[in-house]
């Protein structure tokens, strides 16, 4: 059986770890807002709460409700 390269994982992703290729596994993430979350945690340190992710450019907050049961900082 083929996996579905968009397929919502089952466990959270940690946005601190992950990579691109995860990221982009995300609903309403995609390659380019996947690697504007890298790119913004390479400038800018690592996320301290799954909110800082609002700071990324192009995360609106309905993506970000969307996203909140998927993401983790741990």
């Amino acid at each position: 059986m083929m996996r579905n390269p968009r397929h919502i994982p089952d466990k959270k992703i940690n946005i601190n770890t992950t990579s691109l290729a995860e990221l982009d596994r995300l609903p309403w993430i995609g390659h380019v807002l996947g690697q504007r979350i890298i790119d913004y945690k390479n400038q800018n340190g690592s996320f301290n709460s799954i909110e800082d992710l609002l700071k990324v450019g192009g995360i609106s907050q309905k993506v970000f409700e969307k996203l909140k049961d998927k993401i983790t900082v741990w």
